[in-house]
């Protein structure tokens, strides 16, 4: 199996993995597998609250036990913010409630996206 590294996000890394520039102002970490960007997670800031996002290529799925110790590190980070998280429940990922709820999220609503959940430090 290929090494997972996760680096700080670059505007580089994220325009080669998204093909474009981000449009939001972000806080995020890049998973590359055999040096590609294969997956992008971390914080992206809407003035009074943050959100936190992931997207994973699928070759970077087989790697559990680093996306989950990745996720546990960017909680971490979560900590300095002092202000609610969100996280929208990505309706096509049959596990993300549960996941998000390892993460110290709970649901609280519904929105066109998919089911919203929060975290507070």
């Amino acid at each position: 199996m290929t090494k997972l590294e996760i680096v700080p996000a670059t505007r580089a890394l994220l325009t080669e993995y998204y093909g474009s520039a981000p449009a939001n102002s972000q806080r995020a970490w890049v998973g590359l597998l055999d040096g590609k960007p294969s997956g992008v997670a971390g914080f992206l800031f809407h003035g009074q609250y943050i959100t936190l996002f992931s997207d994973l290529k699928p070759a970077i799925r087989a790697h559990k036990k680093e996306i989950w110790r990745a996720s546990a590190f960017i909680m971490e980070q979560a900590k300095r913010y002092r202000t609610p998280v969100l996280a929208v429940a990505d309706p096509d990922e049959p596990t993300a409630p549960r996941f998000l709820s390892r993460l110290g999220f709970s649901f609280v609503g519904t929105c066109s996206d998919g089911d919203v959940y929060q975290w507070q430090a």
